[in-house]
């Protein structure tokens, strides 16, 4: 069994030597057992798979944008949990776009593009208009009812 902390660092090799399921463990308990005030998770196994995905690219180092994006958030005033959730959104949006049956050549492409331009500001202002983007269609779900 593995322990994990969003606020630290794992050891690269033990991460990806453990199990997916492994992974998504550590990090439900993690979740589980928070001090620190976090924002309602709607879809709490969606939350943890897309943090252990940011965790694979991270681990993989300079193959992937994420750990000098997630370095960069934090030296910009984010905490590493916060950081790794600023690059889960944009994941998530990279995985809608291949679902919705974009080139994944060139969603690659804008995915690492958007790390790459990621800024704690963009991150939050984002987020806060998805956020009332999905409030407003659950309101609407909840009315046709």
């Amino acid at each position: 069994m593995i322990t994990y902390d969003a606020n630290r660092q794992p050891d690269a090799l033990g991460w990806l030597a453990a199990s997916e399921d492994d992974r998504i463990e550590a990090v439900r308990r993690y979740h589980r057992h928070l001090d620190e005030p976090h924002p309602k998770i709607p879809e709490p196994e969606l939350h943890w798979t897309l943090h252990v995905t940011v965790e694979n690219q991270f681990a993989m180092g300079a193959d992937m944008p994420v750990q000098s994006t997630v370095e960069r958030l934090m030296a910009d005033g984010l905490s590493r949990h916060d950081a790794l959730h600023a690059v889960g959104f944009v994941l998530a949006g990279h995985l809608v776009r291949l679902v919705e049956g974009r080139d994944p050549g060139a969603a690659m492409v804008e995915y690492c593009r958007r790390l790459l331009t990621l800024t704690p500001e963009s991150w939050r202002r984002e987020a806060a208009a998805e956020s009332a983007q999905h409030r407003r269609f659950r309101k609407r779900q909840r009315r046709s009812r």
